[in-house]
């Protein structure tokens, strides 16, 4: 049969291809998984809810949410498995596919599939489809689009364009043989029956930076429920000049406490009475919030049928702007309520409850009005107390001592301004709409970097998008996005941006974009011109962390760097690292579910000190606020063996201040206190400490608030700390900014240094933290 026009429902003459879920590539993609997903499902003839809400919403109050367990309990199945592949290279550039060797389909069920717009054609089908246009809805947008199935070993094309009308051309292309199969390029996991969505990607669709594809996926509400399913594997294979790379999908929710399971009917008068089970939950870790942008949402509830279709991710509309909600999280699930929903597309008067463009409900309907309304009841309260909470301050810390603390942290900010290049407001202009004031900076293999870009508020519309990528998947940028926001007095708003990168010899470009008032395009950069092995200034006796603590993003592999000294060991060790601690799912190395890695070391590993080796090792977690104790362990000459330790934890760096909090903690290793992301710590494994703060973080706050030895003490640790710290960025630094070292005396001009910084910045600090020491001093004088 030749070309056909595709005919168009009623209600959809006056739109027809909707470009807002074209132009997004989460969006495009989504369409197509989820109809693999459903078909793979119709086919092993199981549930479409993977089981994963279940579990969430059998959760009491006050229990830990943490998917990684719950997904134990759903049973095992055969494992379904749906392959993304995009080209963003060569003659296939910008080329997608998404295959599965589910049921497939005929020449006929293609032709009655796609062969109209927006018909209702899974009307009463346990699917996510709703619209009956999604698959078109992609399909017409982009180029070169084409299905090829095999049903019954038959296979069938076909092909959807535009030639003044949307059409569809039909036809079986023979029994699906080897050969037939390679003539089309087809992959042989198909031969007996499944399905390849194929397309290529308009211009103006951005694909994601590779180092953020992946998270990006797993991350989308509308997918995070197939990521998360334990017997579904989706496998993206990114096809670019550097040679084939391969991840699998996977998501847990944030890791929090249950602030409330509850279910309550949704009535809707004639249309019924609908069971409504809401779970809300606070994350350990704040998440990511955008009042505009759904798809940049972390936070929020997740509303879905009992299919487990995703329908949107809101907090609800008033609640959505809240900055005192990143932490909350959760799930509404409405039983039944896909049959109203169909119904109201149905009717003569066809209105859609949920917007076409993928973005939730129209709050405009009176079923969201009502939905809405209900969830309301139930979450207001806890907002409520969560808005009051996030105000007075998060810290189990007395009101009097936390504002003690602030004040300290104020001062160390002001003086890490001061003394570095990483924060500060700076007194000078920016004329351009974006700006990096540095322009070309160095950074060490596994430390972090944290660098500022200002947007003038001149020039840039609040509420605008930033954009921040990485030409160099090895360098990670955070956030990878930002939301442009006025204060008063103030020209720029200045975004701090954190850079870590695990290898040493890597080179790239941050850019930032955005749009300025006038809508044009507007971009700053920042090159990073090398990445090199740290200093080490004290070797450890055996082996050691570079660091006490490393963070991460989910499904964003990092890298824990163990520092090995030779002179410990004959010949070259083999390292064993494992996990302890852990909650949630942390991966260690390449490979999902690694949890215990061996690594012989190399001479490769070697840094320009012959003595010392960096051993890099890859971790990965799946969700916000996973955590475990890295160890790594190698025998030593007389058989003992060397231990090291580290933390390792799934953490966005918050705030605009370098330092936001410090803490009491055991860090593993010989120091007095460390540096991590935006966090000091006071290290809790040394004897004298535990003597002087006690064992645990509430014993040390408290002997803080009133114990003057205590108040000396951690004043003196956290001033060693941060001079150390800024000591480290100003060397690296390098030129007029860095410490200046007298070769001839490098001990005597390094103390120099340091007792100098020392005596600025430690009355500030005791005045601080120790405020009766202080009024003792002035009362005696």
């Amino acid at each position: 049969m030749g070309p056909e026009v595709i005919t168009v429902a009623p209600r959809e003459k006056r739109r027809l291809v909707n470009a807002a879920v074209g132009r997004s590539f989460l969006k495009t993609v989504t369409e197509p998984i989820t109809n693999s997903d459903s078909a793979l499902k119709t086919q092993a003839g199981v549930a479409h809810a993977a089981g994963l809400v279940d579990e969430l919403l059998k959760l009491k109050r006050d229990e830990r949410v943490d998917t990684s367990e719950l997904k134990n309990r759903i049973p095992k199945q055969q494992k379904r498995r749906i392959v993304l592949e995009l080209s963003t290279a060569g003659k296939n550039n910008r080329l997608c596919r998404v295959t599965d060797a589910g049921p497939g389909m005929s020449a006929a069920e293609l032709r009655a599939k796609f062969g109209s717009y927006a018909e209702a054609k899974a009307k009463g089908e346990r699917t996510r489809s709703l619209f009956g246009r999604g698959a078109l809805d992609v399909l017409l947008y982009h180029d070169e689009s084409a299905i090829y199935s095999v049903r019954d070993g038959v296979l069938s094309r076909c092909k959807i364009y535009w030639a003044k009308e949307p059409m569809i051309h039909v036809e079986e292309l023979g029994s699906a043989t080897k050969a037939t199969l390679e003539k089309y390029k087809l992959p042989p996991s198909i031969s007996r029956s499944g399905t390849v969505v194929q397309f290529r990607l308009k211009d103006g669709t951005a694909i994601p930076n590779e180092d953020q594809l992946i998270p990006k996926l797993s991350g989308f509400y509308m997918l995070r429920l197939i990521a998360a399913d334990p017997n579904t594997e989706v496998v993206v294979k990114r096809i670019r000049s550097g040679g084939e790379h391969t991840d699998g999908l996977l998501y847990d929710f944030p890791v929090g406490t249950v602030l409330e399971a509850v279910t309550d009917k949704l009535d809707l008068g004639k249309d019924g009475s609908f069971p409504t089970h809401i779970l809300i939950a606070r994350s350990h870790e704040p998440l990511q919030t955008d009042p505009v942008r759904i798809d940049r949402r972390e936070n929020g509830l997740l509303f879905v049928d009992d299919n487990d279709a995703v329908m949107d991710l809101t907090l609800l509309p008033e609640y959505d702007k809240n900055p005192y909600l990143q932490h909350i999280y959760g799930i509404v699930r409405i039983d039944g309520i896909r049959s109203v929903l169909e119904a109201k597309l149905e009717a003569e008067a066809a209105v859609a409850v949920l917007k076409e463009t993928r973005d939730g409900f129209d709050p405009k309907h009176e079923i969201t009005k009502k939905l809405f309304k209900l969830v309301e009841k139930h979450a207001k309260p806890i907002y409520e107390r969560e808005i009051k909470r996030q105000r007075k301050g998060t810290s189990d810390r007395s009101e009097a001592l936390n504002q003690r603390v602030n004040e300290a942290l104020k001062a160390i900010n002001q003086f890490n301004s001061e003394e570095t290049e990483e924060e500060g407001e700076g007194e000078r202009k920016y004329e351009d709409a974006i700006t990096f004031p540095v322009k070309t900076i160095r950074l060490y293999a596994g430390v972090e970097k944290t660098v500022s870009v200002f947007v003038n508020l001149q020039k840039v519309k609040e509420g605008e998008v930033v954009l921040f990528e990485s030409n160099n998947p090895q360098i990670q940028v955070e956030p990878d996005s930002e939301i442009v926001r006025s204060r008063r007095g103030k020209e720029y708003h200045r975004i701090r941006l954190t850079l870590l990168c695990g290898q040493k010899g890597e080179a790239g470009i941050i850019t930032a974009l955005t749009d300025d008032k006038q809508g044009r395009p507007a971009q700053a950069t920042l090159t990073i011109a090398g990445v090199d092995d740290p200093p080490v200034i004290q070797p450890p006796d055996n082996i050691e962390f570079a660091s006490s603590h490393y963070h991460a993003t989910p499904s964003r592999p990092t890298k824990a760097i163990l520092v090995v000294n030779f002179n410990a060991f004959v010949g070259m060790p083999e390292i064993k690292f494992w996990l302890e601690e852990l909650v949630g799912k942390i991966s260690l190395g390449e490979e999902a579910g690694v949890e215990v890695l061996h690594v012989k070391v190399k001479d490769h590993h070697r840094t320009e000190n012959s003595t010392i080796a960096r051993i890099p090792v890859t971790f990965t977690g799946t969700g916000w606020g996973q955590h475990a104790v890295l160890w790594a362990s190698a025998k030593l000459p007389n058989g003992q063996l060397a231990r090291a330790k580290c933390k390792l934890r799934l953490q966005r760096p918050i705030g605009e201040a370098k330092f936001s909090d410090f803490h009491y903690e055991d860090l593993g290793r010989n120091v007095l206190g460390d540096v991590a992301g935006d966090k000091l710590y006071i290290n809790a494994g040394y004897g004298l400490h535990r003597q002087i703060f006690g064992l645990t973080e509430d014993e040390f706050n408290h002997r803080l608030e009133v114990d003057p030895i205590s108040q000396l003490r951690a004043a003196s640790v956290l001033v060693e700390t941060v001079v150390h710290h800024t000591a480290t960025v100003s060397y690296v630094a390098g030129g007029a900014k860095g410490i200046q070292i007298d070769p001839a005396d490098p001990v005597g001009s390094f103390r120099t240094y340091f007792e100098d910084r020392r005596m600025k910045l430690e009355p500030a600090l005791i005045r601080a933290l120790a405020p009766d020491l202080q009024s003792d001093q002035a009362a005696r004088h």
